[in-house]
């Protein structure tokens, strides 16, 4: 079983370097983020780095007391993805509301941190509704096909078209959703291409409802 916290000794056997950070990550809703590369600057100078384990939480030891300047490598380092335009998320809750995480991480700005103490530390992580799509001899025809997400709060609007799909395989695709939060209630409206009208696949589900499992559907369904 991995450890729920990883442990790096930075202090090749200098008794007087008995300092020590530890920092625990976890995403909006407050849950461990796994497998995020961190890299910590030392007081000295010296970089402490690698990945966040399952239960999301490292300990370095062994460096002379003072600040710890932490950052997160991906997040630096990826571009934003962009939502297209007249789709709305602007319902997600504040840095650290729901999570109460200590600190709030702002990609391309270190986080300075305490030694001798421990942190939370959020990412800003939404987390995604996935709906997978089994491909069918018919996909050709459905390729334009468009799924909208919205809540009922009117603050969440995400509309996603087949040909968006993140899986591209000969059995199955996948459109994600991004960003969805709790609080609201979620419907999935499925608005086929062409003169055939859209249909409700889910009315009101709970954020909790779309968390649990992603949903799969046999294909489009058309019907005039």
């Amino acid at each position: 079983m991995a450890p729920k916290t990883a442990t790096k000794d930075m202090s090749k056997g200098k008794k007087d370097k008995k300092s020590w950070v530890k920092f625990v990550v976890v995403d909006k809703q407050g849950l461990p983020v796994s497998w995020v590369k961190y890299a910590a600057k030392l007081p000295d100078g010296r970089i402490a780095e690698g990945r966040t384990p399952p239960g999301g939480s490292v300990e370095v030891r062994g460096f002379a007391k003072g600040q710890v300047e932490l950052t997160f490598v991906d997040f630096d380092a990826a571009k934003e993805d962009k939502v297209k335009a007249g789709d709305k998320t602007g319902g997600a809750p504040k840095p650290c509301e729901i999570s109460k995480a200590d600190k709030a991480y702002q990609p391309g700005h270190a986080l300075s941190l305490t030694a001798d103490r421990e942190h939370k530390i959020e990412l800003p992580i939404q987390p995604s509704f996935w709906l997978q799509l089994q491909a069918t001899a018919k996909d050709a025809a459905t390729m334009e096909d468009e799924y909208v997400l919205e809540s009922d709060d009117g603050a969440y609007q995400v509309r996603r078209s087949v040909s968006r799909d993140h899986v591209r395989g000969a059995a199955a695709r996948a459109l994600e959703f991004p960003s969805i939060y709790e609080g609201p209630l979620y419907s999935l409206t499925h608005q086929p291409a062409g003169d055939f009208p859209p249909y409700a696949v889910f009315i009101k589900r709970p954020f909790t409802t779309l968390l649990q499992s992603a949903r799969w559907l046999k294909g489009s369904r058309r019907s005039r």
